[in-house]
């Protein structure tokens, strides 16, 4: 696994020395410029400490609410652990590399003008304490642990049971949910780098000059490292610390321009830093990857002719908090345009960042139900951003002087503020609840079958079979029969190679193992006998076969919701042909999936899996 590591370090040197070097040389910039004018700036920092409301610890304001949180989150963590296994979607990344103590590279796919090379790389380090659920997930578990109290102490004005509630809502939020609940989506990383960085800038903002090297240099590494983990962080990262420029400008317009520099450097080191950052990434992907582009990876089909904003009109058809930011943080500008209300320099240019986030994605126009988790960070954004847009509007209408005015404000704000909160949690735990759901009944689906395929080869005696996949409604039928492979290899199934030119009727028992032959018919262009070909699927796993044939088993996997089997054709089989096994993962629930069904907005359809035998 080392070994594996340094080879993949050496082989991508350029990227990875300047990865790491450039917050090196960017720290020791800001000690030269702290050695030759700290002294002469640091009188034109405010000293103001950052000021802390007198907590009532009461157990009503306190201790109830904590507790409360607290159930929520065992609650959370059980329902992560909760019936997994390497399953799922992808779940090839792993069981195909670190768990079979092979590191995984650096995602930096030229062809494809992919490039996020610290995506996964956690899982190489966290395989070498222990290749299982506990540490793996466990990490997971750690990483909403730091969120939880990071989110607290940034949450610092608000009371503690608006502030256990404004986590609760990013908890259960559906994109945030499912990149904790997966482990391959880099916006989990993403979410937490960012929320650290939240709470940093929130401390320096805020002028807490007794640690200022330690927050400063603590920012730019977070950041540098998040920014490595999904392509379009850069645009946020480079949007927040262009905003807090622009803000110290315009409030030392009136001074000289050598001494703006100097100030802006000095004062506003964190987000110049940002941008020397973002400007590095954007100069590796120009000269590192834009060169080698082949087939750039492309956004869904069917939004494929859709306009920008009808895209993000979906967005907030998806998840209506996003039009309510967008609204909230419209109304901001108005206000500071319009009634020079005043700015806040980390939270305003924070919202701004998430926008544009957003944005990215409307201008590649990647949508779908199902990578809805791309919007996370923004939504995290999204949602402290409204937490202290309410939580101001209220602090405002003690500042109204009219008794019947100021509780007219105060009564609609309230109101309006209530109507949110309803509304957002009933959609986001009826969704995060059919998230999880169809999650798990993927998941319990292979798993299944790979007991059925076993008990079978045990009861009949037969160490070698043959499996049929007949087409279903899906469009990545090809690619469910690779995940369901990659599976059957982790669970030390012997899976016949296509490019080994032999008749696959021949020599199947000569293995120790089950070996298992695949085939379906064609879903994409079928040649030398394959069913799929894929060119980066270099261990070829499947023949092209138009039907099955008398003894091959016909498995129905499970498929996401819009790709069901057609019932008709599932009648036909149970009519026709000898049903070895059968799974519902609806069946016979369990209490904490009665409770999710009942919650979930739709019913869970994919989780019904089959083997017949053909006769």
């Amino acid at each position: 696994m080392i070994n594996n590591i340094v080879q993949n370090l050496i082989q991508e040197r350029l990227i990875f020395s300047v990865l790491f070097f450039t917050p090196i040389i960017l720290i020791i910039f800001y000690e030269i410029i702290t050695y030759c004018w700290g002294n002469q700036l640091e009188s034109k920092i405010d000293k103001n400490l950052i000021s802390y409301p007198q907590e009532n610890l009461s157990f009503v304001n306190f201790w109830l609410p904590t507790i409360f949180f607290s159930i929520f989150f065992l609650i959370y963590t059980f329902l992560i652990f909760y019936k997994e296994d390497f399953a799922y979607y992808d779940n090839e990344q792993f069981t195909k590399f670190s768990l079979q103590g092979i590191a995984y590279g650096f995602p930096i796919w030229r062809d494809q003008g992919r490039f996020w090379p610290l995506g996964l790389q956690e899982y190489n380090l966290l395989s070498l304490i222990d290749k299982s659920q506990l540490v793996y997930r466990g990490f997971s578990i750690v990483q909403l642990l730091i969120i939880s109290f990071s989110l607290y102490f940034t949450l610092y004005k608000f009371s503690p049971i608006w502030r256990y509630i404004t986590i609760f809502i990013i908890f259960i939020c559906p994109p945030f949910l499912m990149t904790f609940f997966e482990l391959i989506y880099p916006e989990r990383n993403v979410v937490f780098y960012l929320i650290i960085l939240i709470l940093i800038y929130t401390y320096h903002t805020k002028n807490y000059p007794k640690n200022k090297r330690f927050f400063i240099y603590s920012a730019l590494i977070t950041a540098q490292i998040a920014i490595y983990y999904k392509e379009p962080v850069f645009v946020l990262i480079a949007t927040i610390a262009s905003a807090r420029l622009f803000i110290t400008l315009l409030s030392k317009r009136y001074l000289h321009l050598k001494k703006i520099l100097k100030e802006l450097i000095y004062i506003n080191y964190i987000d110049i830093g940002m941008i020397v950052l973002t400007l590095t990434y954007c100069l590796l992907y120009q000269t590192q990857i834009v060169p080698y582009i082949i087939d750039a990876y492309s956004h869904n089909q069917k939004t494929e002719e859709n306009t920008i904003f009808s895209i993000f009109l979906l967005f907030i058809q998806d998840n209506f908090i996003i039009g309510i930011f967008s609204i909230i943080l419209v109304l901001r500008l108005l206000q500071i345009i319009f009634l020079k209300s005043d700015i806040d320099v980390f939270l305003d240019p924070l919202a701004l960042g998430g926008m544009a986030y957003l944005g990215v994605y409307a201008k590649l126009k990647m949508f779908d139900d199902y990578n809805n988790y791309y919007f996370a960070p923004a939504l995290v954004i999204a949602i402290i951003y409204i937490a202290h847009f309410i939580y101001n509007s209220i602090q405002f209408s003690q500042q109204i002087n009219r008794k019947v005015l100021r509780k007219i404000y105060f009564y609609s704000i309230v109101f309006l503020s209530s109507i949110i909160l309803i509304l957002t949690i009933s959609q986001y735990i009826s969704q995060s609840s059919y998230k999880i759901l169809s999650r798990k009944a993927v998941i319990n689906g292979h798993v299944n079958l790979v007991n059925g395929l076993v008990e079978y080869s045990e009861k009949n005696n037969r160490d070698a079979l043959i499996l049929f996949f007949p087409l279903n409604n899906s469009f990545i039928h090809n690619y469910l029969i690779y995940t369901f492979k990659e599976f059957l290899s982790y669970k030390k199934f012997h899976i016949f190679n296509v490019n080994k030119n032999d008749n696959y009727t021949n020599n199947l028992n000569n293995f120790k193992n089950i070996s298992v032959i695949l085939k379906s018919p064609a879903t994409d262009k079928h040649k030398d006998n394959k069913c799929i070909s894929w060119d980066w699927a270099k261990d070829e796993f499947c023949f092209f076969a138009e039907k099955a044939e008398t003894g091959d088993l016909i498995v129905l996997l499970p498929n996401y919701p819009r790709d069901s089997y057609n019932p008709e054709e599932i009648k036909k089989m149970i009519e026709n042909e000898k049903l070895v096994f059968a799974y519902d993962f609806n069946a016979n629930a369990p209490l904490i999936e009665k409770i999710l069904h009942t919650l979930s907005h739709k019913k869970v359809e994919n989780g019904k899996v089959y083997i017949f035998e053909k006769l």
